[in-house]
């Protein structure tokens, strides 16, 4: 149920959008002069009439005693020009998940978060979008994690490696530790994306691939985003202990920076090798 709080800001959201939006911008044209309007911006009477609805039931919206539909939401942001990001805003103030719509169809990695990576060196550090694809690395984690990465674009995706590719298991000395507390927390990571086709289908791969992913998610528990005890067996560079730990990026929605630093002087040094190489 949404409260009293989110509905006012919900409602402030949507004044200072009209507030700010021009009768030209949006087509109204038969206005006798700016000067001659008190209100700044558009009137109540002209957003509602333009999304369809009535003025009582957009004022009350407005003044956040009353909760909109998703399509009223979708109405009142087309007609006041929301941009994505607005759109995505909005939706998080009434306590629903992004529309769907909204979400990229393909992710793109921001160059700055591609100069952060290559600064990471000799730590291993890659990029992960909303649906845990493995979408760029930094070289430490080529060589690191070339088991993981090495792969068909199309199968590049962290927890569908972890749980299908046996080299992947076999280099993961506490696979089921570790495989597990990734499935929580992509249970709730699913949580804010609940019928994105892009989650259905990879649980689906997942489920038809590993009985052992079923039983976990089928036992709907999940985990805050913690570090990750990594210790790996691997077959040149020999027993790494690592912690991983995910960071959420501001500049690019649903994208995560996910971060392997040594837990151990022998890990440190065999990190430092990969750099001087």
């Amino acid at each position: 149920m949404i409260n009293s709080i989110r509905l006012s800001e919900l409602g402030a959201f949507i004044r200072s959008r009209r507030d700010n939006l021009s009768p030209e911008e949006i087509g109204i044209t038969h206005v006798t002069g700016r000067r001659s309007r008190r209100t700044k911006g558009l009137r109540r009477e002209e957003v509602a009439a333009l999304a369809g609805i009535s003025v009582d039931w957009y004022t009350l919206i407005e003044q956040g005693h009353a909760k909109p539909s998703v399509q009223v939401l979708d109405q009142l942001a087309d007609t006041l020009r929301f941009t994505p990001e607005e759109r995505i805003h909005l939706y998080h103030l009434a306590g629903l998940v992004w529309p769907r719509a909204l979400l990229p169809t393909a992710e793109q990695v921001p160059p700055a978060l591609l100069r952060v990576l290559d600064y990471l060196h000799p730590c291993p550090a890659y990029v992960l979008g909303r649906c845990w694809d493995l979408l760029r690395w930094n070289q430490a984690a080529a060589v690191v994690f070339a088991t993981l990465l090495q792969v068909a674009d199309a199968e590049r995706n962290l927890l569908y490696q972890v749980f299908t590719n046996p080299e992947v298991q076999r280099q993961m000395l506490i696979w089921e530790e570790t495989a597990h507390q990734m499935t929580r927390q992509f249970r709730r990571d699913y949580g804010q994306h609940v019928g994105d086709p892009a989650f259905v289908r990879l649980i689906d791969e997942l489920e038809h691939a590993s009985s052992q992913f079923t039983d976990w998610w089928q036992t709907q528990a999940i985990e805050a985003p913690t570090a990750i005890r990594q210790e790996l067996a691997h077959p040149h560079l020999g027993r790494l202990l690592l912690e991983q730990t995910t960071y959420a990026t501001l500049d690019a929605a649903g994208l995560r920076l996910v971060l392997q630093v040594p837990l151990n002087a022998a890990t440190s040094r065999t990190l430092q090798q990969i750099q001087e190489a």
